[in-house]
């Protein structure tokens, strides 16, 4: 991963990034500076580096990941929408049971994943032209070959 953003810098893309060890919760790949109008790198503040502090409660993951969002809106950043195809669901089904105490977004996200079941989940923040910023997820999969026909596998945690 750090070859691959050495290359993508030395490419001259507009974005800097780092890789943020997630410990046993995984790792995140985080934008950390900016190219401007006129080429200029400059830092930006990730919205997912807010410390965010909530009381331990049974909710749903929607609510869970709301929660985070409404952190990073009152620290004066944008706030996301949630979503991804056929999260919708997962998100209103899943139920963890977790607080937080003054922790970084991205921890909080990556924790509440792992409590959500086996399978490993990705995501993505982007923002879109308008400004909207929508988190994504998705199941983390592999691609099988199962005696000559190759498909889609979803990946589980280890145990």
């Amino acid at each position: 991963m750090e070859e691959a953003i050495a290359s993508h810098e030395r490419n001259s893309n507009a974005g800097r990034f780092k890789v943020v060890d997630l410990g046993a919760h995984g790792f995140s790949i985080v934008m950390n500076a900016l190219a401007d109008k006129t080429g200029k790198i400059k830092p930006v503040k990730p919205a997912l580096d807010t410390l965010v502090s909530f009381t331990e409660k049974d909710r749903t993951l929607g609510e869970t990941l709301e929660l985070i969002s409404q952190a990073v809106a009152e620290a004066g950043a944008t706030p996301f929408h949630i979503g991804g195809p056929g999260s919708e669901d997962f998100l209103e089904r899943t139920r963890i049971k977790m607080g937080a105490q003054n922790e970084p977004g991205r921890t909080i996200l990556a924790k509440a994943l792992r409590l959500s079941g086996d399978n490993l989940w990705a995501w993505t923040l982007s923002t879109l032209p308008d400004g909207l910023r929508v988190l994504a997820l998705r199941p983390v999969e592999i691609e099988v070959d199962d005696a000559g026909h190759v498909g889609l596998q979803r990946m589980t945690a280890p145990r």
